[in-house]
């Protein structure tokens, strides 16, 4: 998951891989997935609300050079200090986003993507007005790691799950497969074969889910080779078939 952390008041203490992180009233943390999280302590009188989001959703969003930008510039500085009328709005957006979960509302899961949407662009802006004091301090920021990594990240959504293999990226972006590894590693925390299986599954989420393609015809769509080795994965990494999988979507739906 990648977490927003927001302090209203008091004081939090966090080591964040190792590094002491101290927020405090409408301060915003960014916390991305994979990170080491130790000793962490409160004052007695904090108050604290987070917003934990799929990493993918979160990148479904960050489809353009700039805004990609400003997520390496976060991940290099995660702590933020936001007016007061900036860090209400966000706990707005959050408690209402909140009480959508318990919503019969027909049109529930659209609802629920555009305030996603809309929580993420507002925590983006924030960052953002500090982002450009922010790059021009980091005259290490390796420029062409980042276009790589995007040119990675748009790759995994145009395929759409169809090819799985770091080998297959690799070559298309004219790198070793060792080389793309690294730079996923280096660049987002994350290994590349972890984007290229999350970004698999979020789509074999969406076609069990959102279409009536039968099972045999979304692992055709996802070009598995046959439909024993497409349960077999859905399996591994769902922990369910894909039958399984859309029934209990479609029960949790009625």
């Amino acid at each position: 998951m990648t977490v927003l952390l927001m302090c209203k008041q008091g004081k939090t203490q966090i080591y964040i891989d190792n590094k002491m992180v101290v927020l405090e009233s409408y301060d915003l943390l960014f916390i991305p997935p994979g990170t080491n999280i130790t000793n962490w302590m409160f004052s007695a009188d904090v108050e604290c609300s987070a917003i934990c989001l799929r990493t993918m959703t979160v990148h479904h969003f960050l489809r353009t050079q700039d805004l990609l930008n400003l997520l390496f510039a976060i991940r290099k500085h995660p702590l933020l200090h936001i007016s007061a009328n900036q860090f209400h709005n966000l706990i707005r957006l959050k408690e209402y986003v909140t009480q959508m979960f318990s919503s019969a509302h027909p049109y529930y899961g659209k609802i629920m993507s555009h305030f996603v949407e809309i929580i993420l662009y507002d925590i983006l802006g924030a960052y953002k007005e500090v982002a450009e004091e922010i790059v021009s301090q980091d005259t290490d920021t390796p420029t062409r790691s980042n276009q790589l990594f995007t040119e990675f990240i748009n790759l995994l959504h145009s395929d759409k799950g169809i090819h799985r293999k770091v080998s297959y990226y690799a070559e298309t972006l004219y790198v070793t497969p060792k080389y793309l590894s690294h730079l996923c590693k280096v660049t987002s925390g994350r290994a590349c074969s972890q984007w290229i299986t999350e970004t698999v599954v979020e789509q074999i989420r969406h076609l069990l889910c959102y279409t009536d393609l039968s099972i045999k015809e979304i692992a055709d769509k996802l070009q598995f080779s046959n439909y024993s080795f497409f349960s077999k994965y859905v399996c591994a990494k769902m922990a369910c078939t894909p039958m399984e999988y859309r029934e209990r979507f479609r029960a949790g739906h009625q």
